[in-house]
C-alpha cells in the first residue's frame, strides 16, 4: 500500500467535505459519508434528518434508495449465473426469454451490461395503472403486448437505458429459477452480511429506517418526493452506507465472484467521456496509475455515489435524501466532485 497516497486521505475527504457539504442545515434532509481504507474507517459523517415529518435524524441505521447503483448488483447476480455456466455473454434475451418478441428478443446480455444494446433511458411508455405504482411485471407485460413501442437504435453506442437492466432482472429470474429480489438476497445480501439491504417491491414496500426524500421550493420549503416505479434491476435497492461499502469491499476481495470475472466486469468497454468508460455495470474513470470505479443514482430526490480504488484498498459513499443539492453545478455536481477530488488523486498516486 502506497504510504503517501494513504496519508493524503483524510486531507482530501476534510477538503471535499469543507468545500461541498458544510452548508447543509443540520434540521434538513442530509447525508451519510463514510470512507474506508485497508479495512479502516477513515470518516463517518451523518448529517440532516432521515424523517422531517417525525423529527428522526440520519443514523449509521438510516437506509436510503441508492437508485441506479442498483445496477451493480444486478449486473454481479448476471455475472454470478455466467460464473456458474447458466449464460453466456454473447447469448440473446430470446435464447433464455421466448416470450420476448423482437427486437427484445435479439439483444445480447453483454449490449445490455454496458449500455450498448440501442435501447432508450427509459422503459416503454406505460398505461396508468389503478393501483397507483408500476413494476417490472408491468413492463414485461407492456412490451409483450406491444413490442412495437420497443425502439433499438444505433446499437454498440453507448446509451445508458434503465430499461435494459430491468430486462436483465427478468433475464436472472428465466435463467435462475427464482424471484430477482430472492436471488439478489442469498446470493449478495445475506453472504456479505448486509442486513440493512432491500428491494423495494409492490410486495415488501416496508423498508426499516428507511429515509424520506426531499425536494426544495424557491422560497426554501420541503417538498416531500416520493416515485410511482418500483423496478427492480435498474433501481429499488435500499441500504445504509455501511452495507454498500461492504458489498463493494466484498466484491473487490472476490467473496462475491472470480478474480477473473470481476476483472472482466471493471474492464473499458465503450467510452463515455473522454477518461471515462463503461465496463459491465462498472464506470471506470482511468488515471494515471489506478482506475477509480464508481457508480452513481438518483430518483425521487435520492441521490448517492459509491467510488472504489481497488488497487488502494479505498472505497467511498456518500448517500443523500437531498438530490437537489447533491447535484448542484454543472458535470455531475457534488457526486462527480467527490469522484474528481478523492477517489482520482488517489488512483493517481497508487503503486501497481
Amino acid at each position: 500500500m502506497p504510504t503517501s497516497a494513504g496519508k493524503r486521505i483524510p486531507s482530501l475527504v476534510h477538503a471535499f467535505r469543507s468545500k461541498h457539504l458544510a452548508g447543509l442545515a443540520p434540521d434538513g434532509p442530509g447525508f451519510a459519508f463514510l470512507v474506508k481504507h485497508d479495512g479502516r474507517l477513515v470518516h463517518e459523517e451523518y448529517r440532516g434528518m432521515a424523517s422531517l415529518e417525525n423529527g428522526i435524524p440520519i443514523r449509521a441505521e438510516t437506509t436510503f434508495n441508492i437508485a441506479s447503483i442498483s445496477k451493480l448488483f444486478t449486473a454481479t447476480a448476471v455475472m454470478r449465473l455466467w460464473e456458474d455456466g447458466r449464460l453466456a455473454l454473447d447469448d440473446t434475451l430470446g435464447r433464455h426469454a421466448p416470450e420476448l418478441a423482437p427486437p427484445l428478443a435479439g439483444l445480447r446480455v453483454d449490449g445490455l451490461l454496458s449500455h450498448t444494446s440501442g435501447l432508450s433511458r427509459l422503459s416503454p411508455p406505460l398505461k396508468p395503472r389503478p393501483r397507483g405504482v408500476f413494476g417490472n411485471a408491468d413492463v414485461i407485460e407492456s412490451v409483450r403486448q406491444h413490442p412495437e413501442d420497443v425502439a433499438v437504435e444505433n446499437e454498440g453506442e453507448f446509451k445508458y437505458s434503465n430499461f435494459a437492466y430491468i430486462l436483465l432482472s427478468h433475464l436472472v429470474e428465466r435463467v435462475s429459477g427464482t424471484c430477482f429480489p430472492e436471488f439478489v438476497e442469498t446470493a449478495i445480501f445475506e453472504p456479505l452480511g448486509m442486513t440493512s439491504a432491500r428491494l423495494c417491491t409492490e410486495r415488501k414496500p416496508v423498508i426499516p429506517h428507511r429515509a424520506n426524500a426531499y425536494g426544495q421550493w424557491p422560497d426554501g420549503a420541503y417538498a416531500f418526493h416520493y416515485s410511482p416505479q418500483l423496478t427492480v434491476g435498474d433501481g429499488g435497492i435500499y441500504v445504509n452506507a455501511g452495507d454498500l461499502v461492504r458489498f463493494c469491499e466484498g466484491g473487490f476481495e472476490h467473496r462475491l465472484l472470480r478474480r477473473d470475472t470481476v476483472e472482466r466486469m471493471v474492464a473499458p468497454r465503450i467510452r463515455m467521456e473522454p477518461d471515462v468508460f463503461c465496463g459491465l455495470g462498472w464506470r471506470i474513470r482511468k488515471t494515471r496509475c489506478a482506475d477509480a470505479l464508481f457508480h452513481t443514482g438518483t430518483d425521487a430526490a435520492f441521490a448517492s455515489v459509491v467510488a472504489c480504488v481497488p488497487a488502494m484498498g479505498l472505497t467511498i459513499a456518500l448517500l443523500s435524501n437531498f438530490a437537489s443539492y447533491l447535484s448542484k453545478g454543472t458535470g455531475g455536481g457534488i457526486r462527480r466532485r467527490m469522484i474528481e477530488e478523492i477517489a482520482v488523486p488517489l488512483g493517481e498516486e497508487a503503486s501497481l
